[in-house]
């Protein structure tokens, strides 16, 4: 026969028990609630879009292979229009601009193959006067002259097609495309390779500049 001390024991032990475990149950609870209310009040991620971006610093003139690129998520608002989401659109193209890592590529600062008529190439200078720049467009037919340091003056290509313009490259907003100082006034135009040969030479060491329409 059980006697009537054991009997209290069991009764404060499963009281005791009792207790616990609707204190554990209470503070369950409060933590679900938090968690839910945190679940309320945390904004849903913003909308993303995939962008290609720079691998790696790119200088202009690179001849971009898979490995120099790869794709990121940015917020929509932030994704530059118009720029490329695939590697694959823009892989085995020249770029125009120079491109720090981790910058989005935009339109225009790529050429493709068809830039360039037969016979022709694709050669990158900078203008003396990058103000010029501006009053040009892509089409336009036009020669280049040379101006040495001495003040001589030389024509030194006619009647090249302008290929691309890093102004028609640059894009609005904090994040921009990568477009600097340095690269304002580029111009690219399509030549014969004897030509692009000069223009190169004298964009090392002479400042250039631009007239429009074929010379008479």
């Amino acid at each position: 026969m059980t006697r009537l001390p054991d009997l209290a024991r069991t009764r404060d032990s499963f009281v005791a028990a009792l207790r616990w475990h609707r204190r554990t149950l209470a503070a369950l609870a409060v933590g679900l609630a938090v968690l839910s209310a945190l679940s309320v009040l945390r904004p849903d991620p913003p909308p993303t879009t995939r962008v290609v971006v720079s691998a790696r610093d790119l200088p202009a003139g690179t001849h971009l292979s898979r490995g120099d690129l790869r794709l990121v998520e940015w917020p929509d608002v932030a994704a530059p229009p118009g720029a490329p989401t695939s590697v694959d659109q823009v892989a085995g193209r020249v770029l125009v601009i120079a491109l720090p890592r981790g910058t989005a590529l935009i339109p225009g600062a790529t050429l493709g193959e068809r830039s360039a008529g037969a016979g022709q190439v694709l050669v990158p200078f900078r203008l003396s006067d990058p103000a010029v720049a501006s009053l040009l467009r892509v089409g336009d037919v036009v020669n280049v002259v040379a101006q040495s340091a001495d003040g001589e003056a030389r024509t030194i290509a006619t009647s090249a097609r302008v290929s691309a313009l890093v102004a028609d490259a640059a894009a609005t907003g904090p994040l921009g495309g990568g477009v600097t100082a340095s690269d304002e006034g580029v111009v690219v135009i399509a030549t014969d390779p004897a030509t692009a040969e000069r223009v190169a030479a004298a964009s090392s060491s002479e400042g250039l500049s631009v007239t429009l329409g074929a010379p008479s």
